[in-house]
């Protein structure tokens, strides 16, 4: 037998180096296929300590919020009932002002949020509250977060209505106690509660018309399943309504969330690149129970360091989860 040709040793070259890209390829597959995103979520310290929120103004805290002006305070809403105020506290309990948005009404206020947009910081309330789902049209509210120096505990700070959104969900009315804002792709996200499965929806943050915004469908919570057992029996928060979801909210950066329910506490980190559709469509990490009957409200720290949960009643409970990045 004769010796192969050099077009022939020049195949066998080629056919070489296009396995081993093709394996090549095949590996990176393989690599993020079996990387968890979850995997960089950061350690998690359930709460050693609580603090009570005062008593007299927040009968039924709704939505929790970081100060965006002052690293030791959040704002809170409460339930239907109130007027168009939003309450600043400090992170050990006491009240530290009120602002009240002109040019707001407040039918059932169910969450907050704040965000940075072109460089100022600015508060958001939810009027999303539709226990009948009979409210065709829900309004977002948004207005300036003032300098915490203009605030005082028991009266109200007068601010102007920045700019608001008309919201409709495209399917009809929906009851939505969840309600955050991803500065970083300046859409407002709203999970609905008593659909099954909830749904996140997602509105642009600043829409160019003054009408009313149709709401995009992101994702469908399909792991989310109703409760089941005996418990499920029960028409209680952590009955029958365990899985409802009562709150949502987004880091600064965009790197993230948390959604909460009645009973559990879902931490989403986001790689670069990753849409929230990808990550909201599987479970999150699970917090360590917060033990509250009924959580309403949660939100991250502006510093992403910590993450917040409080609860309806009379003095409710603060609740202070601790995020350490992982090595």
């Amino acid at each position: 037998m004769g010796q192969p040709s050099l077009s022939h040793h020049a195949g066998r070259v080629r056919g070489g180096r296009k396995a081993l890209g093709t394996l090549a390829g095949l590996s990176l597959l393989l690599l993020a296929a079996c990387s968890n995103p979850q995997d960089r979520a950061p350690l998690i310290t359930a709460p050693g300590r609580t603090v009570k929120l005062p008593a007299g103004p927040l009968t039924e805290a709704s939505g929790l919020a970081p100060s965006l002006l002052r690293p030791d305070a959040l704002w809170l809403n409460n339930d239907s009932g109130d007027a168009p105020l939003l309450y600043q506290v400090s992170m050990d309990g006491r009240e530290l002002g009120r602002l009240r948005i002109e040019g707001a009404t407040a039918t059932d206020w169910e969450d907050c949020a704040s965000f940075t947009y072109k460089g100022q910081p600015w508060l958001l309330a939810a009027d999303t509250g539709d226990n009948d789902q009979q409210r065709d049209i829900l309004t977002l509210w948004i207005a300036p977060e003032p300098e915490p120096s203009k605030l005082s505990p028991g009266k109200p700070l007068k601010v102007g209505l920045a700019w608001s959104v008309r919201v409709r969900f495209p399917d009809g009315p929906e009851d939505c106690e969840s309600v955050g804002v991803d500065a970083t792709e300046e859409r407002i996200y709203l999970v609905t509660k008593r659909s099954h499965p909830p749904v996140v929806y997602c509105v642009p943050l600043k829409p160019a018309g003054d009408g009313v915004v149709v709401a995009q469908r992101v994702t469908a919570l399909e792991w989310m399943k109703p409760s089941s057992g005996l418990g499920s029996t029960l028409p209680t928060p952590r009955g029958r309504y365990a899985n409802q979801p009562t709150g949502i909210s987004f880091s600064p950066d965009g790197r993230l969330a948390v959604i909460l329910t009645y009973v559990d506490t879902w931490l989403y980190t986001r790689a670069p690149g990753q849409s929230w559709a990808e990550l909201f469509s599987k479970p999150g990490v699970l917090m360590p129970d917060h033990g509250l009957q009924q959580a309403e409200a949660a939100c991250l720290s502006a510093d992403a360091h910590s993450v917040f949960i409080t609860s309806e009643g009379a003095e409710p409970p603060l609740l202070r989860y601790r995020l350490t990045p992982r090595p």
